[in-house]
Parts: C-alpha cells; sequence; structure tokens
C-alpha cells in the first residue's frame, strides 16, 4: 500500500488524495488521538521517500467523535493552504469554509460520504 500512496500523491493534481478504504494499515501512523500524524515518511522499495500528512476524517461514519471534527477541520485547513498556494483563492477567502470555490474544490478530491482518510503531501 506505501507504494500505491506514494504513486497516487505523485499522479494527484494537488498532492491531495482521498482514501476510501476504511481497513488499510494507516491506523498505525496515526497519533494515539487519532486526529492525524503531522508528517509521516514514506518510503518505497527503492527507499525514495514522502513527507506526508494523514487525516482519519470516517466522514461514512454516522457518529461524530471529537476526534474525527478536528481530523477533518486540520485536513480543510491543511487543503486550504495548498488551494491559496496555487493561486486558486481568486476570492481571497479567508475561511475555507465561506468559500464556495474551495469546498467545491475540496468536494472534488473527497467524496464527503465515503473518504475515509484525507492524505497530503508535505
Amino acid at each position: 500500500m506505501t507504494n500505491e500512496i506514494i504513486e497516487l500523491l505523485e499522479q494527484s493534481e494537488y498532492g491531495i488524495i482521498a482514501i476510501n478504504e476504511p481497513n488499510i494499515f494507516l491506523d498505525v501512523c496515526l497519533l494515539a488521538e487519532g486526529c492525524a500524524s503531522d508528517v509521516a515518511i514514506w518510503y518505497d522499495d527503492n527507499k525514495k521517500c514522502k513527507a506526508i500528512s494523514i487525516y482519519k476524517v470516517d466522514y461514512q461514519k454516522e457518529e461524530n467523535t471529537q476526534n474525527q471534527v478536528v481530523a477533518r477541520a486540520k485536513a480543510v485547513h491543511h487543503c486550504f493552504a495548498i488551494y491559496n498556494a496555487l493561486g486558486l483563492n481568486n476570492n481571497h477567502a479567508k475561511d475555507p469554509f465561506r468559500s464556495k470555490k474551495f469546498i467545491k474544490f475540496y468536494e472534488n478530491i473527497c467524496d464527503c460520504s465515503k473518504t475515509v482518510y484525507v492524505v497530503v503531501e508535505q
């Protein structure tokens, strides 16, 4: 799975991917609180490394825990920082949750009814 994640990140246009599989081993990379890893370093078979942040957003779960809410907010803000860095914030929005264009950008990457993890390249 590590190689697949690195390949998906390299292929993604923005360095952001959503993973919809709840039973993959990313749980071991998460901090005890379950919110996010600050930075995880992943290596493929060729010793190529990638620094990433992993957010367990669990959008498919009906009940929302405090950890899920925090992870979702961190994922949104990290993606918003990338959105800004790419120059896509033409309206100069300050709050990602009030920007319709950003929300559409985020929803194009993450299916908010299925996504379990949001992985963001550093």
